[in-house]
């Protein structure tokens, strides 16, 4: 191989190796610190979501909370007034509220004011007289009706049993003639440090939906609200609100499935990647629990992203780092075959040159322009070769001279 061939050779490799080794180093700290980031943000946006809808929902809290501390004091009042008061509490509430279904309080047997069986089937109670008033807007009308027994419903026995605030999981309830899917935020009343009762708010969970709907991470990520128990608030494919997430979420999550329930249920925090099977591309899921009030049982807010979006920025600089080490190394090997070239064209002078001498004949010289060490050994040589050419003229010289002499003596 020549020596020009060599150098190409060997400084194109060492390029190649230089220019790939950097892209392939900024490919992956790029691609780590996007990851990071993405992380962080998509942990944000459930974060943010979930303070969204607690907020959202703090604000209704808010009211019944009101409601029920009154409650609380309301053997303050003579027995006979404690139902009137407390109806006309749940009644202002309620129009002034048209959006909240419904609005409530209930009762433990003659906890309220003792006077169950005088009250027995008046407005707002059943047979038994107990207090379970339910005032629920419908059609722009603010009507009164009883809760019936209500002891075993979720919704009186979650703060009951708790003594705590409560977010009861999402039900479906007739809403203006439509099945609805609702829930209700419930705060204990007590008495004395006991529970003797519950009041509550009925909302629809439309707006969380229509809330949590337009929110796309990245333009292509998707959010969702699970309850406490699963049982889906808000997701992209409206079919599925109030299905259970273990029946529905398989086709997008696959195997990773069992991971986000837990999740989910116990209100852990999740960030995770994972490769979804049914859609055939890798995914960044996280799940991040809210509260609302004093609850004990968490919601959560849901993103979920494809991996390839996140990457985007990664591939195009991927791209456009392959294109530059391209033209870079194309450039070099250009430069390096013009440097190759002005070293290897002496060389090849010298080797004519040393061809020639070979043969016998000094008178060639070698062209000195460049001022480098080939130049140099150019000029040596010529001045080498200067000497030898003197050097066989002398002997030359030496000789002829004898020659005559001889043929001198020969002739006389």
């Amino acid at each position: 191989m020549k020596i020009g061939t060599k150098l190409m050779v060997i400084i194109t490799a060492i390029n190649l190796v230089g220019i790939g080794g950097l892209t392939v180093s900024a490919v992956l700290f790029s691609s780590n610190q996007i990851v990071s980031i993405s992380d962080e943000y998509v942990n944000n946006i459930a974060l943010n979501t979930g303070s969204q809808i607690q907020l959202f929902l703090e604000v209704p809290l808010d009211e019944i909370r009101a409601v029920a501390q009154i409650a609380d004091h309301i053997d303050e009042l003579a027995p006979e007034e404690r139902r009137f008061e407390l109806d006309f509490m749940l009644r202002a509430l309620c129009e002034s509220n048209p959006d909240f279904v419904g609005v409530w309080a209930g009762f433990e047997p003659n906890a309220l004011d003792g006077m169950d069986a005088a009250f027995a089937n008046t407005p707002g109670t059943d047979s038994t007289g107990k207090f379970g008033s339910y005032y629920q807007n419908a059609n722009g009308q603010v009507t009164l009706g009883a809760m019936g027994d209500f002891y075993t419903e979720d919704y009186y026995q979650v703060s009951f049993s708790s003594g705590k605030e409560g977010l009861i999981e999402p039900y479906f309830e007739d809403v203006g003639g439509k099945q609805t899917l609702i829930t209700s935020l419930t705060v204990p009343i007590t008495r004395n440090g006991r529970v003797i009762g519950v009041a509550g708010i009925d909302l629809t969970l439309t707006e969380i939906h229509d809330m949590v709907s337009l929110i796309k991470p990245y333009g292509t990520g998707i959010a969702g609200v699970f309850s406490h128990t699963g049982i889906i608030v808000a997701h992209p494919d409206p079919s599925r609100l109030g299905k259970q997430m273990r029946d529905t979420e398989a086709d997008t999550v696959g195997e990773y499935l069992p991971n986000f329930v837990d999740a989910v249920t116990s209100g852990k925090s999740l960030s995770a990647l994972f490769f979804s099977p049914s859609l055939n591309a890798d995914f960044h899921l996280v799940s991040q629990p809210l509260l609302v009030g004093g609850s004990v049982t968490p919601w959560a807010a849901a993103i979920l992203v494809p991996q390839a979006t996140i990457m985007t920025p990664v591939y195009q600089m991927m791209r456009v780092l392959i294109i530059l080490g391209v033209v870079v190394l194309a450039v070099l090997t250009v430069i390096i075959f013009i440097i190759s070239r002005s070293i290897t064209a002496p060389l090849k002078s010298m080797e004519k040159v040393f061809s020639v001498i070979g043969e016998g004949d000094f008178t060639p010289t070698l062209t000195a322009k460049s001022n480098d060490e080939i130049g140099n050994i150019s000029r040596s040589f010529n001045d080498t070769l200067g000497k030898i050419r003197g050097l066989i003229t002398t002997i030359k010289n030496r000789r002829c001279p004898s020659l005559k002499s001889e043929m001198i003596l020969r002739v006389t």
